[in-house]
């Protein structure tokens, strides 16, 4: 049984027959920097902050490579840049169910140690590539659906992280239709107050940056953007629970919900 090290796109390096030599970066926890507000006269108070951020995730990776030929090399270097040349989806063995996701912003190619220096000496190879990926939390490869009835309270499993890949999907007839955010102690610490009115047949859409790169929108089953209608009023947010919240609870007074999201972990 082949031991899976490290997998790009699901496809395990092994399987592309290349050997992991070296990894860094796949269990760090990336700097953060925290919203902070000076205190008069305390010891390390720091000015305001303006938000928080994480710099990015960054895997070091050094694969060997064993070509049958000079020839063979080039295929397979053209081959590795091919399968890698957009989003890449990084897992590991830690926990192969988690995926990170990023670009390959540089590849080198070297001579493995004690082997000849010259590049036409022997058609083995080690490529030291470097995956950047801006957002740096692990996702679970497999979104979590819950479907919720009007007037229900279920919980969304979170991971360590921020849990901020949630789509709801809410289902007419339903008026003014008031969503709640709970924390574990019950506590509403969020809502979003919807002001309209959805017939038997019609639903809208709310995705609170379900996609990797989407953005927050609520959209009618007709394709009406329901932010730009008002139904959404200020100062009212798309949702965006985080620790120490631990498994929060969603429930709506009207309308039934569909709702998936995706756990994140910081590592």
């Amino acid at each position: 049984m082949t031991l899976v090290t490290l997998a790009t796109n699901n496809v395990p390096v092994e399987d592309r027959n290349y050997t992991l030599q070296a990894v860094d970066g796949f269990a760090t926890v990336p700097q953060r920097t925290f919203q902070v507000v000076s205190g008069p006269l305390i010891v390390g108070g720091r000015v305001v902050a303006p938000g928080s951020s994480a710099a990015a995730r960054t895997f070091n990776c050094q694969l060997l490579i064993r070509p049958t030929s000079l020839t063979d090399r080039q295929a397979v270097l053209d081959d590795f840049v091919a399968q890698h040349g957009g989003l890449i989806e990084v897992s590991k063995v830690d926990a192969p169910t988690r995926v990170c996701y990023g670009v390959l912003t540089q590849a080198t190619v070297a001579q493995p140690p004690g082997v000849a220096s010259h590049p036409f000496a022997r058609p083995e190879s080690v490529i030291a590539g470097t995956i950047t990926c801006d957002d740096p939390l692990y996702y679970a490869r497999d979104p979590q659906l819950l479907n919720i009835a009007a007037g229900e309270r279920r919980a969304l499993t979170m991971g360590n992280a921020p849990l901020r890949r949630i789509q709801i999907v809410v289902f007419g007839a339903a008026t003014n239709p008031t969503i709640s955010l709970r924390d574990q102690t019950g506590t509403v610490v969020e809502t979003m107050v919807l002001t309209g009115t959805l017939g038997a047949t019609d639903y809208l859409t709310i995705d609170c940056g379900f996609a990797l790169q989407g953005g927050r929108s609520i959209t009618k089953s007709d394709g009406t953007d329901l932010l730009q209608a008002g139904w959404l009023s200020m100062p009212q947010t798309f949702f965006n629970p985080r620790p120490p919240m631990l498994n929060p609870t969603l429930e709506s007074t009207a309308g039934a919900m569909r709702v998936q999201y995706v756990p994140a972990w910081w590592n």
